[in-house]
């Protein structure tokens, strides 16, 4: 492993686009609220975006507009085609679109992957799949994307895996607990098993978010690595932490950072995402440098899972 900071520099054109913008009212267990908060998904991603380039990108946030809860048809409209948009936004390196994976919107998704020629295509879904994907409807969404990031549990709704929900933690408590390679393998496999198939469906790089249990990445010609979450995390709010973690890592790999470096990002990311009620008030800038504090924290625990490498 290596880390990196990153050289901060202004772009002369969008670096990225992510999408939808909705004014969250959140409610908590305990009855407290918080209302007209900025969520969707987009904002918080667009943090973690630039949190690693020290608020030095360009960034454009794209979404439709309705005062009212929207039909079914405006719904598709909080992600706006692309040739609706400003030509700034139509031109930029990267997008970042969150999916429904049993209605991703095919047609759109493809528009994207021919516009970002210079950069990458980030997928991220945002629930999980009611039953479980074909092996078409698999191929077609992850062949699509450079980026493919479900969570856990939205892994498994999409894999057959449904009755394997925790297979990366079972084996800890295990008869076979005394033997640390046993455990190892065992876990690595329950993990492998949850990122294979999305490359082997044609995504380049798979990063399964696991909430506090940090995330798995995985690259063909990287392996696959596992990043715990950020240890001593304050949490006060685990709203958007998934779209910071993509962010960031979509940043760290646009800008060249090998796999495991990548991932340590997004769960830093995750991490001060998780320390503030809604979207941070403070800038990403101003929070740069404790990111890379973190970050350099975070690396010496960062592993490879099973054989690294192809």
């Amino acid at each position: 492993m290596r880390s990196s900071i990153p050289s901060l520099r202004v772009s002369a054109g969008l670096d990225v686009v992510a999408f939808t913008f909705i004014l969250d009212d959140l409610v908590y267990p305990d009855g407290a609220t918080l209302m007209g908060q900025p969520g969707g998904g987009g904002p918080q991603t667009l943090f973690g975006y630039q949190l690693y380039a020290g608020q030095q990108a360009a960034v454009g946030l794209a979404a439709g507009i309705w005062r009212t809860r929207p039909s079914q048809q405006q719904a598709r409209m909080l992600r706006p085609p692309l040739d609706t948009l400003p030509p700034a936004f139509q031109a930029a390196k990267s997008y970042h679109v969150a999916v429904n994976p049993e209605q991703p919107g095919l047609e759109q998704l493809l528009q994207l992957r021919h516009a970002a020629k210079a950069g990458l295509l980030s997928l991220e879904t945002f629930t999980a799949a009611s039953q479980p994907l074909t092996a078409q409807q698999l191929q077609q969404l992850a062949s699509l994307c450079d980026i493919f990031s479900p969570n856990e549990v939205e892994a498994l709704s999409m894999l057959r895996q449904a009755g394997k929900a925790g297979a990366g933690r079972q084996h800890s408590s295990s008869k076979c607990r005394n033997d640390s390679s046993s455990i190892d393998a065992g876990r690595d496999g329950a993990l492998l098993q949850l990122s294979q198939p999305f490359l082997e469906a044609g995504a380049r790089v798979v990063a399964i978010r696991r909430g506090a249990e940090g995330a798995v990445v995985h690259r063909h010609e990287a392996g696959a690595w596992e990043v715990p979450a950020f240890p001593g995390t304050q949490v006060v709010d685990t709203t958007g932490c998934g779209n910071a973690f993509c962010g960031a890592l979509l940043a760290a790999l646009a800008a060249g950072e090998p796999l495991d470096v990548a991932g340590a990002w997004g769960c830093v990311a995750g991490s001060l995402m998780a320390e503030h009620l809604g979207v941070p008030k403070v800038t990403p800038a101003a929070l740069h440098a404790e990111a890379v504090t973190r970050l350099h924290q975070m690396l010496p625990l960062v592993r490879p899972l099973g054989n690294k490498g192809p």
